[in-house]
């Protein structure tokens, strides 16, 4: 694809043509155009653009203040306006977030992602901060490296092929994908051959997802599973201070062909978002936080054998990603009969859970049972702002119980938090506790509801449940 950015700030000129040197391009045919205003936006604290999609265009918003609007993207007309900035990296972020929706919604796929090449052809590293990208860079004697944080991919009649992006003082070259690798710091060189069904939710939770909205998401999602099948997929497990040039050649293909598509050849006319499903396995939880515990309906626990045929109902419905959220699920008795259950039937699982019931035996559970990916809900970045919010002493020192259990096994984790007016002054907090332990970080939009909202939304969710 190519872009055109256009802006009357000779400063923003010579700073952009400076990050874009290796992407400039004399194609006279743009796929989209960025627009920068003249007039510089002002903000007293450093913060990142989010998106809310309103009356068909996106709005690129400050986080901590939905009210002011700092862009427009409209993707129908392939055009955004955006506002400039003092501080060219805040404007670098909003430009950024331009490239990821503009790629997405063309059916690309942006994956935080290392990436090195031989000749015409590489290897994809993908995985989570501090999963060995940069390092197995470093380790690689015959193969270059074409980028280090993210790469977009793209399929080319049936072949996939990729790219490093903007920003990262790497050339613009095109390559095919040859092979794709998750990384595992160990003692020995060592890869074993992944299942497409476990590569593609592996996948998944490395992809950039700069929105939700349907639109968007559809073409990534399909995108991620046709990768998994295409591309061999491993898992490479590997020692500091050794070339692995001839492991990445030489990986073994077992004679089995797994293939995906008969969990993601969805009929005809079927939205492919339906990949992606929430089950609110219960309203019950052992937290009492104030912004929510006072509208969750008194009752609402499905049974097991209703989730089990529901579970076979997403099956034919050809859903892959099961996501299990409340509430607090872990409550739910039946829990493990349901996760089991699911994993039973190659779901790729994602747990949402506030983590207080967590010990090294559920966590060693959740990763028995393939668990891609648990979000754990932090409120505060210390004990006393979480603790007043959930209203439960100790559940902060709880929480990041389980989180450094969950990490020591090696498992994918994302913190989440709520901004409420108590907890503004802790996002950074949040943000830093994130990148200490190696996971993500999310902020998660919150709405106070109206009276009865939820008990309304429960009555439907229970009625569509039942139907399905």
């Amino acid at each position: 694809m190519c872009g055109e950015i256009r802006t009357e700030d000779k400063r923003t000129h010579a700073y952009l043509r400076s990050k874009f040197i290796h992407f400039l391009s004399r194609q006279k045919k743009t796929d989209f155009v960025i627009e920068i205003d003249r007039h510089f936006a002002s903000f007293p604290n450093q913060f990142l653009p989010c998106l809310s999609f309103k009356q068909g265009k996106f709005q690129i918003l400050p986080e901590d203040n939905s009210q002011i609007s700092i862009g427009t993207i409209d993707l129908k007309g392939k055009r955004a306006k955006i506002s400039d900035f003092e501080d060219k990296s805040r404007l670098s972020h909003s430009i950024l977030l331009c490239f990821a929706l503009f790629l997405e919604n063309a059916g690309r796929i942006i994956l935080h992602a290392s990436a090195a090449f031989k000749n015409g052809s590489g290897c994809l590293f993908p995985g989570p901060a501090n999963a060995g990208k940069s390092t197995i860079l470093r380790q690689l004697k015959d193969f270059s490296p074409l980028a280090e944080e993210w790469v977009a991919v793209k399929k080319e009649k049936n072949e996939f092929f990729m790219w490093s992006i903007p920003y990262q003082n790497t050339p613009n070259r095109k390559k095919k994908v040859q092979k794709i690798f998750f990384l595992k710091k160990g003692k020995i060189v060592t890869s074993k051959r992944l299942k497409p069904h476990d590569a593609a939710k592996r996948l998944l939770a490395n992809c950039l997802f700069s929105t939700m909205h349907t639109e968007t998401v559809r073409g990534v999602l399909e995108r991620t599973a046709e990768l998994a099948e295409k591309a061999p997929c491993f898992e490479l497990e590997f020692p500091l201070n050794v070339w692995l040039d001839e492991e990445l050649e030489n990986s073994e293909f077992p004679e089995e062909k797994w293939k995906l598509r008969g969990r993601t050849n969805l009929p005809k006319g079927l939205d492919i978002s339906g990949l992606h499903e929430s089950l609110i396995l219960t309203w019950e939880c052992n937290l009492h936080c104030h912004h929510c515990r006072p509208y969750l309906p008194q009752d609402g626990t499905l049974s097991f054998d209703a989730v089990k045929r529901h579970l076979n109902t997403l099956v034919r419905k050809g859903s892959l990603f099961l996501h299990f959220t409340g509430g607090e699920p872990l409550v739910h008795k039946d829990f493990w009969k349901i996760a089991s259950s699911a994993g039973q039937r190659n779901f790729a699982l994602i747990l949402h859970t506030n983590g207080t019931l967590i010990t090294p035996d559920v966590g060693e559970k959740l990763k028995n049972l393939n668990f891609t990916q648990v979000v754990l809900t932090v409120l505060g970045g210390k004990a006393q702002a979480h603790d007043s919010i959930t209203g439960v002493k100790g559940s902060f020192k709880k929480t990041i119980s389980a989180l450094k259990i969950l990490k020591e096994k090696n498992m994918d984790v994302v913190l989440a938090t709520t901004k409420l007016n108590e907890n503004q002054d802790e996002i950074p907090g949040i943000k830093k506790l994130a990148k200490n332990h190696g996971a993500a970080f999310k902020i998660i939009p919150y709405q106070i509801p109206d009276k009865g909202e939820f008990e309304e939304f429960s009555r439907c969710y229970l009625k569509n449940f039942q139907e399905s």
